[in-house]
């Protein structure tokens, strides 16, 4: 998934661009989370680079100089099996020291961490289906491979847009076809008007309550972006 996910800003410039292969796993999560970071924890649209610069030590120090491999960074970096063994096992433990907080990980709290979950397969399956029962039975496709993106297109520090796009193609391969999903996503904090000893107000430190920071989705998008149209030969009968 590392590899498919893309940040831009508000002007649809690509700020944060993964690429492939495994030995680029470890890059492009540091760059995912620091980019993410730098444009939704940012005083304004523009891209803080301070704060982008603090998350990319802060993800070095977490797993780099906590390894007791005795291997080099740059060697640890690109090493697949580093990833798997050491970066994978300790995620969840980064994101809530570096983003959450207690358990404001696991409730969305998290403008960075909220963004990221609309990334992911299960989130956008509801509509999968239902444009493929709007295509119909007689119109079957199956998946094309490789061909999941998503981009976070990140608004302001308070609105993102997380676009999924897709190809399908038809089951005897008469027609191929792409689609996109945008989520519309609104991190609102509560009126800070409430009660000191309100629950929903900010914990000392400065960390959001699950109530602090709704995540909310504004609205959802769904259109087939492209179609084509093959053509066959039919030689008795088979294609």
């Amino acid at each position: 998934m590392l590899d498919t996910v893309s940040v831009s800003n508000e002007r649809g410039e690509i700020i944060h661009r993964p690429e492939h292969g495994p030995e680029n796993q470890l890059n492009n999560l540091r760059g995912l989370l620091s980019t993410l970071a730098g444009l939704l924890e940012s005083s304004s649209s523009s891209l803080d680079k301070d704060k982008l610069n603090l998350v990319a030590a802060g993800f070095d120090d977490y797993f780099f100089n906590r390894s007791a491999s005795g291997k080099k960074k740059e060697d640890m970096e690109r090493d697949p099996l580093f990833f798997s063994e050491v970066v994978s096992k300790g995620l969840v433990g980064y994101l809530k020291d570096q983003f959450g907080g207690g358990s404001d990980v696991e409730a969305g709290n998290s403008r960075v961490i909220g963004a990221i979950k609309a990334c992911n397969q299960a989130v956008v399956s509801p509509a999968i289906i239902e444009l493929k029962m709007a295509v119909g039975i007689q119109n079957m496709t199956k998946d094309v491979k490789d061909s999941w993106t998503f981009d976070i297109q990140v608004l302001s520090p308070t609105s993102v847009i997380v676009s999924t796009r897709k190809q399908e193609q038809h089951i005897q391969n008469m027609f191929r076809y792409s689609w996109k999903l945008a989520i519309h996503i609104s991190f609102v904090p509560q009126s800070s008007s409430k009660s000191s000893n309100d629950p929903s107000k900010e914990k000392e430190g400065g960390t959001p309550s699950p109530d602090a920071l709704p995540i909310k989705v504004d609205k959802v998008e769904l259109e087939v972006t492209d179609m084509m149209f093959h053509e066959f030969i039919h030689n008795n009968g088979k294609l």
